[in-house]
């Protein structure tokens, strides 16, 4: 995600109007960017079906017409079910239902098979993740379906698979909308959602913010220098002022930025980060999440919370580009590649 500038912003410099200057690019400020890349760690060799994303490009494929199969030589080791059909919805892909009654109206279990291997569907979840500030304000959610399969051959391995077409093929079987087999609950379908948050280096987490800090700010003062100019900026998440304070006697520059939402205290803008997050698992990619986060430092601490505000954040980009911005704080771009199961992230990098 490009960091990139704010067009028409107007500042109040010692009560006096002036235009940001855009037309020269503060060199220390394009050189403090940092990339970070995801290093991949080796996964045991038993695992890496369980952590590596199909190929869905690969020339081996499995029957994608529907077929009848011998119902006295196909039986699955469990309680004598039998396999009574299978088809498959999508390439390399084929499902397989089993009945305890050999009947195609009351289907026990589905067998998931992908390039020949076998995994149990357990169950469909729809899944809500929610991410929210340390602000306690939503930046919004990612909703989709997820497969939740274990490996037939005892493997303690549970994986996700939330391949568009496999999942809606299931959620038809659910919906007794395939019209050659019908579901006698074989598989359950859940609703999770989840609240997560960022880490420390934009990582996801599976917990909702504390906000005591915001209390702590609002009851406590910092001094943050002096003050030489502001920007109010209208959000969907309310209204911000974005003040530059200077710290060297020199009015022709601010080492300090800070933010105040219009009901809130004051805190001082440590770094921006741009976020590029991978959502995936074990069936493939399911998001790809571009924002920008505002890194802020807790009243009198070098401890810090993150906002996720895409408007604030464009404009606190902005004064990158200002002549007087001096090193006002840190900027980044962090990548981050995350699994998703049953709604839990977990972060691979």
């Amino acid at each position: 995600m490009a960091i990139m500038p704010v067009s028409s912003l107007n500042m109040q410099h010692n009560g006096q109007k002036s235009a940001v200057n855009f037309g020269r690019k503060n060199k220390e400020a394009s050189e403090n960017i940092r990339v970070s890349t995801p290093i991949v760690k080796a996964v045991p060799l038993a695992l890496l079906i369980a952590m590596s994303p199909i190929n869905v490009n690969s020339t081996n494929s499995l029957h994608s017409s529907s077929s009848e199969i011998n119902l006295e030589t196909v039986a699955n080791n469990q309680d004598n079910i039998r396999l009574v059909y299978e088809e498959s919805p999508v390439e390399r892909s084929r499902f397989q239902f089993y009945s305890k009654t050999n009947n195609k109206n009351s289907i026990d279990e589905v067998v998931l098979r992908l390039t020949g291997h076998p995994f149990d569907v357990e169950k469909l979840v729809n899944t809500t993740l929610e991410l929210v500030g340390d602000d306690g304000i939503s930046a919004g959610e990612v909703k989709f379906p997820q497969l939740i399969l274990k490996p037939s051959t005892g493997e303690p391995v549970v994986m996700g698979d939330a391949n568009n077409t496999r999942c809606e093929y299931i959620q038809k079987f659910v919906d007794g909308k395939l019209p050659s087999v019908k579901n006698n609950k074989a598989i359950p379908v859940e609703d999770v959602k989840r609240v997560i948050r960022l880490g420390s280096g934009c990582e996801l987490q599976n917990v909702k913010p504390n906000t005591s800090w915001l209390a702590d700010g609002a009851n406590r003062k910092e001094a943050f220098g002096t003050a030489i100019g502001h920007l109010d900026v209208n959000t969907k998440n309310g209204k911000y002022r974005i003040t530059v304070y200077d710290l060297d006697d020199s009015t022709n520059d601010f080492e300090v930025v800070t933010i105040k939402r219009e009901d809130g205290p004051e805190f001082k803008v440590s770094a921006l980060r741009a976020a590029q997050i991978k959502l995936e698992d074990f069936g493939g990619d399911i998001a790809n999440l571009n924002f920008g986060v505002i890194e802020v430092n807790k009243r009198l601490s070098q401890n810090t919370a993150r906002l996720v505000n895409n408007e604030l954040f464009e404009s606190l980009a902005g004064l990158l580009r200002d002549t007087g911005y001096n090193k006002a704080f840190e900027t980044s771009i962090t990548n981050s590649l995350v699994t998703v199961l049953n709604g839990v992230v977990y972060p691979k990098n």
